[in-house]
């Protein structure tokens, strides 16, 4: 932080970090993902990694977001 203390002094006092990281590669798929984790943990079932992963490989092979997102 020592590096970056100019640019943490003049940032607004309500940011937490500087750079939130890149931008979803796929908001939709993700949006789409995170309302299912969200579903099944509000119904107190137990989501992994790897639940989650093959979710995600499922909905990518959807039509909808094969010919959206032909190189998933």
């Amino acid at each position: 932080w020592r590096s970056k203390k100019q640019e943490l002094m003049l940032a607004q006092p309500h940011i937490k970090c500087l750079n939130s990281g890149p931008r979803p590669a796929y908001p939709e798929l993700e949006l789409e993902l995170a309302t299912w984790v969200k579903n099944l943990r509000n119904n107190l079932k137990p989501v992994s990694r790897f639940m989650i992963q093959a979710k995600a490989a499922g909905l990518a092979s959807l039509p909808q977001y094969a010919n959206q997102f032909p190189h998933i």
